[in-house]
């Protein structure tokens, strides 16, 4: 039985096919769109929160132990990162721009640490500031990555470190 294009059936149950499967479409790309949006919401607001839990202990333990048991801080921060297996590398920084500590630079020391100076103003600013800041940077293969920067006010009310993840 072939299908005939001039019955008025076959025209009418073409077109409310196209209709739905236009409808279908349609709602599909809206539902991936605004899922996207929330899981990138979702995973902004996990590493805020993360970033506001760890940098405490961190900043104690660096004035605590970086200079004296290196060993003890660096294993502080692998119990920190391994909280969340998303955090790739932490980096302590002064409200200066200087990178003091360096969680990927295995052979970095106390004597011969990073100290090198940030050079990007976002990142700057955002050490500088008082509110926990992300992001959006590309990695080395040219990937969408976050960077949440949070600032840490000792108990005295000083701003002098701020931790990047």
């Amino acid at each position: 039985m072939a299908l005939r294009f001039n019955s008025l059936k076959t025209r009418t149950a073409l077109a409310v096919t196209l209709v739905i499967v236009f409808t279908l479409v349609l709602n599909a790309v809206y539902l991936i769109v605004t899922r996207r949006a929330e899981m990138r919401e979702q995973i902004e607001n996990e590493a805020r929160i993360f970033a506001q839990l760890t940098k405490a202990p961190i900043c104690v333990g660096y004035d605590g132990l970086y200079h004296k048991t290196y060993e003890k801080f660096r294993e502080l921060i692998r119990e920190a990162m391994s909280l969340n297996s998303d955090v790739e590398r932490t980096q302590i920084i002064d409200t200066d721009g200087r990178v003091l500590f360096d969680s990927g630079d295995e052979e970095a020391t106390p004597s011969s640490g990073p100290e090198r100076p940030i050079r990007e103003p976002a990142r700057l600013q955002a050490v500088m500031g008082l509110e926990p800041t992300h992001i959006r940077p590309r990695d080395a293969s040219g990937q969408d990555a976050l960077e949440v920067i949070a600032p840490y006010v000792d108990d005295s009310g000083q701003h002098r470190l701020s931790l990047s993840y």
